[in-house]
């Protein structure tokens, strides 16, 4: 009698952790890569010149028709890069499943999010200034309207995702 009672204890037992290996199929994946990073940098410009060491420098003067001396002129300078292509993903990850305690954790993950191909960033400055004056050049510089100035393109040959640290891990929720 005890022999056929075996199976059924060995049913109500906790199951151990099972780890899984995972491997990304780059045929049957892709990926898409989009991201907007804006770096504002509060600054200001000068004028070189100097009354005692040089005289002949150029003078920077606030406002329309300007003052005297040199001047300091706030500018607000903003770097713009905007990056936005696909790739067909490849990769590998783990994972741990412990159905007995509902509990789940990913590590190893190292996936290469381009898979081969390349993508492009975009680059731009934009340039906000208030109204201000050179002397020697005599210029005017008409400011409170932004000015982007592109700079060209930067190419990704490479974006992968890493995973450095042990996983946090998560809580499975019977369903």
């Amino acid at each position: 009698m005890l022999l056929r009672l075996l199976p059924c204890l060995t049913l109500t037992l906790p199951a151990a952790a099972q780890d899984f290996d995972f491997v990304i199929d780059q045929v049957l994946s892709s990926s898409s890569v989009y991201a907007d990073l804006e770096t504002d940098l509060a600054g200001s410009v000068i004028g070189d010149y100097d009354a005692a060491t040089n005289p002949g420098g150029t003078r920077t003067v606030n406002g329309l028709f300007g003052g005297s001396g040199n001047e300091v002129v706030t500018m607000n300078t903003t770097i713009d890069n905007l990056a936005n292509f696909s790739g067909a993903s490849s990769g590998v990850f783990s994972m741990s499943l412990d159905q007995g305690a509902l509990t789940m954790s990913l590590s190893g993950t190292n996936v290469d999010l381009l898979g081969g191909l390349s993508g492009t960033v975009s680059v731009d400055v934009t340039l906000l200034f208030n109204t201000f004056r050179t002397y020697n050049p005599d210029s005017l510089y008409v400011g409170g309207i932004p000015v982007t100035i592109p700079l060209g393109n930067i190419n990704v040959t490479e974006a992968t995702v890493v995973q450095t640290g042990a996983s946090m891990g998560g809580t499975l929720v019977p369903g």
